[in-house]
């Protein structure tokens, strides 16, 4: 369980990181697979009428999100670097796609409004991106020294 290690800098803190992750994760799992049509009406996203046959891709991606979320709460079981690795980096990855999508694909592309719940999803995601970057990469040097 994360246990302070030599190969780990800061354990705690990537720690309640991925706890963090974990449950921020179910929340969205839960409100994308029960609730798309609320979710997508909260950020203005133009296909949130409850009877539209695409409010399935919404379900079926709160369902993905499961796998991500599911990675980080398996995470915190390890105490090395290696293997924790993968998933800061994945969740890197995630963060970054999920975040240009929704402000290139969204709202430069398509010209969607700027709704003041996408605003603070946006941001809540650049927060969790910045915070997974950094301590990935002050782990990494950490290791190489």
């Amino acid at each position: 369980m994360l246990k302070h290690s030599e190969t780990l800098k800061y354990p705690k803190t990537i720690y309640w990181l991925l706890i963090a992750d974990f449950v921020i994760g179910l929340i969205f799992a839960f409100i994308l697979g029960f609730f798309p049509s609320a979710f997508l009406s909260f950020v203005d996203w133009p296909i949130s009428d409850p009877d539209n046959p695409a409010l399935f891709g919404y379900r079926m991606l709160g369902i993905a999100i499961l796998g991500p979320s599911f990675a980080s709460l398996f995470a915190t079981r390890k105490d090395e670097w290696n293997e924790i690795n993968v998933t800061m980096i994945m969740e890197c990855i995630l963060l970054l796609a999920v975040i240009l999508m929704m402000l290139g694909v969204g709202h430069l592309i398509f010209l969607l409004p700027w709704s003041l719940g996408a605003v603070f999803i946006d941001f809540m995601l650049a927060f969790l991106l910045i915070i997974f970057a950094v301590l990935t990469w002050l782990e990494f040097e950490h290791v190489l020294k």
